[in-house]
């Protein structure tokens, strides 16, 4: 509503929304201002001269926490218009990003403006029909060239402005879309210079392939149409590549400064979509499997898989992983997400080796269902003990009733369960193993599954393995040294997908 009265409105009226416009922009400016005084890092004052420009620039550089400890790292370096504003707001957002791991670390270079007579230079320097295309030659043949020689950048880039700084951002982008990885318009002024840009972008969308590059902007509904964004909104959706990576988001009840928050926090996290550093959860992780006889594979997490079988490293090209994975038989299974920059480092991998069906035993004499039995041991441990070595100082049977929280000792403690597990359909099982801390499960006294050291509930194992109908022995080993107690030991049976735990009917013990 607002936007659209002051479209209509003319004269002296429309001068005043102007000034108060204007006034409520440097209003903006010193508070965010006072913010980055209050964040402030670490900045390496630097210069070059300029023969593009002829005269001298100034440089503010921020590396990154982890440039000391990694003295051979190389870094994305992210280039941010009017620096003397943002090289303390944009740093400390990015850092809190890269702390919650939604993106990796990178090097800040602040290009500050110039002054001439005590006048900003920006919109000499930010606007097209000015010498934005000699300050972009600046960035480029020179800025680029220094900052690259001189400090640990890996090739990745990314530019950023604000305003008259958006506006040129996108001039950048459109001029020339392979000098940065990715370009982030902060409620850009798409009305300067009368709308060259708007022209501009529709000369140059869809002459140029968008592959592996990004484009963010941010605004806000009250100077969505005002400042055109919209209709650059619009030659976008009609026109941009169909492999680039955009979005343009609106943020109600934000100013024209304020926006920057927000918008670069969803701008930084947009550009690093689908990064990913913890390894891909999958279930089953490791198993036993038949030749010929097919097994699913469960992925977890809206992440861009790609898997291989031959024991080579998944590349962009590998086949895709959906949330279930069919393999035919025994197999290396190597999985490695993407996101929109390439490929994410860690690679998971499973092995199902070639194997045969575990044979059961005849029903032991002398059991009966509803449980196991249980030692009680007691003893200091950072890992599992040869519990065989040890005495136990109480005994007793596990079944319903059962409670760790119920042990004579909430801490210092280990347990031994064992007896009996009836299989009541043949066919391939998933265990699953969690505990805090350690802890280990056998089958027919095979070792299965490892949950060891000390460690919370969350870190579940998982292991598969084709059993005929009968009965197999049963252990499980648990240990407890301090603060919570847990042990979970479920399964998946045949034609099913979702981990039960096992009925007490069906274990056994003496």
């Amino acid at each position: 509503m607002l936007v659209r009265r002051t479209s209509k409105m003319k004269g002296t009226t429309m001068k005043n929304v102007f000034t108060s416009f204007m006034i409520g922009i440097i209003l903006c400016l010193i508070v965010f201002q006072s913010i980055a005084s209050a964040q402030e890092f670490p900045i390496i004052r630097d210069s070059i001269y300029s023969e593009i420009l002829q005269e001298k620039r100034f440089l503010e550089i921020v590396l990154p926490d982890s440039f000391s400890q990694k003295p051979n790292e190389k870094y994305e370096v992210v280039y941010l218009l009017d620096g003397e504003w943002n090289i303390n707001i944009v740093p400390f957002i990015h850092r809190f990003t890269e702390q919650e791991g939604y993106l990796l670390p990178a090097i800040f270079v602040g290009l500050p403006n110039t002054y001439l007579n005590g006048v900003n230079q920006r919109d000499r320097d930010f606007l097209p029909v000015n010498a934005a295309n000699k300050f972009l030659d600046f960035i480029k043949k020179e800025v680029i060239l220094y900052i690259e020689k001189k400090y640990p950048a890996n090739g990745e880039r990314t530019l950023f402005g604000h305003s008259y700084g958006g506006l040129f951002v996108t001039y950048a982008f459109l001029a020339d879309p392979q000098l940065f990885s990715a370009y982030l318009a902060s409620d850009p002024a798409y009305q300067g210079s009368n709308g060259f840009v708007l022209n501009y972008a529709k000369e140059r969308l869809g002459k140029f392939s968008g592959a592996n590059k990004s484009f963010w902007i941010a605004g806000i509904q009250t100077t969505y149409t005002y400042m055109r964004i919209n209709e650059m909104d619009s030659i976008f959706r009609a026109l941009a590549p169909k492999d680039l990576h955009w979005q343009l988001s609106l943020y109600p009840n934000e100013t024209h400064n304020s926006v920057r928050l927000k918008g670069i926090y969803d701008g930084l996290k947009f550009f690093y979509e689908g990064y990913s550093n913890a390894k891909i959860t999958f279930h089953p992780m490791n198993g036993v499997a038949l030749k010929n006889k097919p097994f699913k594979i469960y992925f977890f997490g809206n992440l861009n898989i790609r898997y291989t079988i031959d024991g080579t490293e998944p590349m962009a090209t590998s086949a895709k992983a959906d949330s279930v994975l069919i393999l035919t038989g025994p197999a290396e299974l190597k999985v490695r997400s993407f996101y929109v920059r390439g490929a994410n480092k860690t690679v998971t991998t499973g092995s199902f080796k070639e194997g045969k069906t575990l044979k059961a035993i005849p029903k032991p004499k002398n059991v009966k269902p509803g449980g196991l039995n249980f030692a009680y041991y007691r003893g200091e441990w950072d890992k599992l003990p040869d519990f065989t070595k040890l005495t136990p100082v109480n005994s007793g049977r596990m079944d319903a009733s059962f409670n760790l929280d119920k042990m004579p000792d909430l801490n210092n403690f280990g347990c031994v369960m064992e007896g009996y597990i009836e299989i009541k359909e043949e066919g391939y099982y998933i265990f699953t193993l969690d505990s805090d801390d350690g802890a280990k499960l056998f089958i027919n006294d095979d070792l299965v599954l490892v949950n060891d050291g000390l460690h919370a509930m969350g870190n579940t194992q998982t292991y598969m393995i084709p059993l005929q109908k009968g009965f197999y022995s049963v252990r499980a080993e648990y240990f407890q040294r301090g603060g919570e107690r847990g042990l979970s030991v479920l399964y998946v049976q045949p034609g099913t997908e979702q981990p039960l735990p096992i009925p007490f009917e069906c274990l056994y013990s003496k």
